[in-house]
């Protein structure tokens, strides 16, 4: 939400990386965001891409729904589904070693 704030008013854009997206285009376009969405907090992470949705407790199997079949998150399906279990993970991954403590200061 951070760079929509930013760019709405005309804010000159940070120098650091910042975390969230620009909706604009779609708040003042309608467009639909094709959204990708990560988090971590602790011991546990997720993130989502499309319809599905990869999760990790800290001290829980990894997990995968289908957000579009199942938005009450009852069946993991990591099993039958492995390759995009291991797609988002890999992203997952990807995106949190962005976030080391030079970037957060």
């Amino acid at each position: 939400m951070f760079p929509t704030l930013c760019r709405l008013p005309n804010v000159e854009k940070h120098t650091k990386p910042l975390d969230g997206i620009d909706l604009t285009l779609s708040l003042l376009e309608q467009r639909k965001l094709d959204r990708t969405l990560f988090w971590q907090m602790g011991g546990r992470r997720a993130f989502r891409r499309g319809p599905w949705k990869y999760v990790k407790e800290s001290k829980e199997a990894e997990m995968l729904f289908n957000l579009e079949t199942d938005p009450g998150e009852t069946t993991n399906l990591a099993t039958q589904h492995a390759e995009i279990l291991n797609q988002l993970k890999t992203r997952h991954a990807a995106i949190s070693a962005t976030f080391s403590a030079e970037n957060i200061e």
